[in-house]
């Protein structure tokens, strides 16, 4: 379901593109990578339909750019609501020329600790939710013959030390399971799957487009 913001003001009409501008499609934007990567293009002047499965998290957004941003909610395991995100781009921005596929996660743990609970639903996010998208977005993006289409990082393991970035929190979960001959690996700190420190601080996204 989509969730248009107040419209007032606006210098052009719905499905109208503006000459110079890109639209944008950007899943996953209600916080680290995703909500970064958004507020770089809508500060940029780009048309933006911004995403999250709580669409609550992307109003502020919404409400500082009106004219340029629309939020919908989007769980990229659903089919049909991916289409409803294009459609959207499409019926008030007249197209779609980039699509970042941001949304995902990974799985903090060792391959022995992880079960089938915890990272099938990952493979349904970060590899089948992927494709979802894609598929919907690629038939306005050859209707218009070109486009681009970005797949945001998502570090699975890193050994032998702890990977840091302030991007890495809220796109991370922990294997349920312990087993304790991993306590002696990078698997053990479960505590760098959501830390971040007063010394890192997130590069701002340079734009691909």
């Amino acid at each position: 379901m989509a969730y248009p913001t107040h419209r007032t003001h606006r210098s052009s009409e719905p499905g109208a593109r503006k000459i110079g501008k890109k639209t944008w499609l950007i899943t996953g934007c209600s916080s680290g990578l995703g909500q970064h990567l958004a507020q770089a293009v809508a500060a940029r002047g780009d048309q933006l339909v911004a995403t999250a499965r709580n669409v609550e998290t992307l109003q502020a957004l919404a409400q500082q750019y009106p004219d340029t941003v629309r939020v919908c909610a989007l769980d990229v395991t659903q089919p049909e609501a991916a289409k409803a995100a294009v459609a959207l781009a499409i019926e008030v921005f007249g197209g779609l020329d980039v699509l970042v596929n941001n949304a995902g996660y990974g799985l903090f743990g060792a391959i022995e600790e992880g079960t089938p609970d915890d990272y099938r639903p990952m493979f349904d996010v970060n590899v089948f939710g992927l494709i979802g998208v894609t598929r919907a977005a690629l038939p306005e993006l050859r209707r218009r013959r070109g486009g681009r289409i970005v797949k945001g990082l998502r570090v699975i393991m890193v050994e032998p030390g702890p990977f840091r970035t302030a991007f890495l929190g809220s796109s991370i979960a922990v294997a349920r399971r312990r087993i304790s001959d991993y306590d002696q690996t990078a698997a053990s700190d479960a505590s760098i799957a959501t830390a971040t420190t007063a010394s890192s601080r997130a590069t701002r996204p340079r734009l691909l487009a």
